[in-house]
């Protein structure tokens, strides 16, 4: 409730400082809530040592769609070739129901519940990605995200995020800090292994989400913990990794701008798109010249 309520006040233009103090009420009722379940991860994987301690991140490129390529629309299909035409050298996995289990050890209980119906396909990939990353590292990249050069070197390092990005209303507890669809690191890394133990306690003792984006929750006090480092890397590389992440999506309906094409590639190798709208297919328009 509280999120849809959260959800609602985006929409509406009241004062902003309403909206950040209502998130705020939320992320910390949300906190409270789970909070005796991360200070047990916490506990499970600090007794553990830093196992991989390796300065390069040498596992796959991680896509998944549930039910597979064939099943994809049009856009993620674009965007999984996209993939591949720019993996640069580097290993590309497409995760499915087919073939998850391969890769992983989840839990039974998370997965019976899945099949249950207790969660859904987009919160099992929330799980699926640190359980791939945990036990194979490597990068992990939603699969509405378009790549537009070669992936660089620098993507597979022992922890890769995005960061810097605003957030004016305090909608989500990352505020910018990372961003949990292009995530990626070294295999059993103590961070990884911290949000499986969590995810897999968790689902264990609830059937239902205390909130959609519970993942970013878990990774805030991963963050406060600089678990692997993560604080650490976040603060030192805030606005370096695809500033322009999020801006080719509001542009793929408008008509073709090679200049502002340009501005947005700069520093950028891979954006955030949906494939929940329309859109049109022309070869005028941002959509069509670059991903039909």
């Amino acid at each position: 409730m509280k999120f849809l309520v959260a959800k609602i006040l985006r929409r509406i233009p009241l004062n902003n400082n309403l909206k950040v103090k209502f998130n705020s009420y939320r992320h910390q009722w949300v906190e409270r809530k789970i909070n005796s379940l991360l200070n047990e991860a916490y506990s499970m994987v600090n007794s553990k040592l830093e196992v991989n301690k390796k300065q390069k991140n040498g596992g796959p490129i991680w896509v998944f769609w549930w039910q597979g390529i064939d099943g994809m629309p049009d856009l993620v299909k674009k965007c999984y070739f996209s993939v591949l035409r720019n993996a640069n050298g580097n290993r590309v996995i497409l995760i499915t129901k087919s073939n998850f289990q391969n890769y992983t050890d989840i839990s039974p209980t998370i997965i019976r519940k899945l099949l249950m119906g207790k969660m859904t396909v987009t919160h099992f990939s929330d799980i699926l990605r640190f359980n791939l990353l945990k036990n194979n590292g490597g990068l992990w990249l939603d699969a509405t995200i378009f790549v537009n050069k070669p992936i660089p070197e620098k993507y597979f390092t022992p922890i890769f995020t995005c960061s810097g990005f605003p957030d004016k209303d305090y909608f989500f507890v990352t505020r910018g800090k990372w961003t949990g669809f292009l995530f990626g690191g070294c295999e059993k890394s103590k961070l990884f292994q911290f949000m499986d133990d969590f995810f897999k306690l968790y689902w264990e003792k609830n059937d239902i989400l205390v909130d959609y984006f519970l993942i970013d929750y878990a990774l805030e006090y991963a963050w406060m913990k600089n678990l692997s480092c993560f604080k650490y890397y976040t603060q030192q590389s805030i606005g370096k990794n695809n500033s322009n992440l999020f801006e080719l999506y509001p542009l793929l309906n408008k008509k073709y701008d090679s200049k502002l094409m340009y501005r947005i590639s700069k520093d950028t190798e891979m954006y955030k798109l949906s494939y929940k709208l329309k859109f049109d297919e022309k070869t005028t328009t941002f959509y069509g010249i670059l991903v039909k």
